[in-house]
């Protein structure tokens, strides 16, 4: 079973952080390669370090679920080296997650279309990427930076969110219409919505 992530860390070791890869592979590869965060072959060679992938990896490109299985498959290398890889939930991320399919690329919609399945389902709960990007956060906090896709609102500020508890409560109504959660309810609705650290661009 997947175990929800932490969001507060303490390192001594490098931090490097990337985010909007938006599908494309090759960009993100040759990142990996040219940072010395994995070797050739794509194995973590990053040591103690932490990569922050700092959401937007979905969307515009072909190469999304390929990304993501490669993401998954560093955090494992990593944790072995005691390093750290962070996924961090996006604006497009919680998209997909939703099923808005304005940005996705075709191909993703025809795959739904021919296995006869919603597109959220794509990465539903009863796939192993799904549940593993619902055990993810939107604001993590490593030594003194916080790292979220967006940003921090004035408007976030005043509600007095702990990271933590702003990270649980997206993770509960993840996938949610944001129309209905605004009637269900409005505090996790502002994390979804244009202040909140997924989209906020003050």
């Amino acid at each position: 079973s997947l175990i929800v992530e932490e969001c507060s860390f303490r390192t001594e070791d490098k931090i490097i952080a990337i985010s909007d890869i938006e599908g494309n592979f090759n960009v993100f590869k040759d990142f990996l390669i040219n940072n010395k965060i994995t070797d050739k072959n794509l194995n973590w060679i990053f040591g103690k370090g932490h990569l922050v992938c700092n959401g937007d990896f979905f969307d515009r490109g072909n190469d999304v679920t390929a990304i993501l299985w490669l993401i998954y498959k560093l955090e494992n290398e990593a944790k072995i080296s005691e390093g750290k890889v962070h996924f961090i939930i996006g604006n497009h991320e919680e998209m997909n997650l939703r099923g808005y399919v304005k940005y996705v690329k075709l191909k993703y919609e025809a795959l739904a279309n021919q296995l006869n399945i919603p597109f959220k389902e794509l990465y539903g709960i009863n796939t192993e990427l799904g549940r593993w990007l619902r055990t993810k956060n939107i604001a993590i906090q490593i030594n003194d930076i916080l790292f979220t896709h967006g940003g921090i609102s004035p408007q976030f500020i005043d509600k007095k969110y702990s990271i933590d508890k702003a990270n649980n409560l997206f993770r509960k109504y993840i996938g949610y219409d944001k129309d209905y959660l605004e009637f269900i309810n409005e505090k996790a609705y502002f994390l979804f919505d244009r202040q909140g650290p997924m989209w906020y661009r003050g």
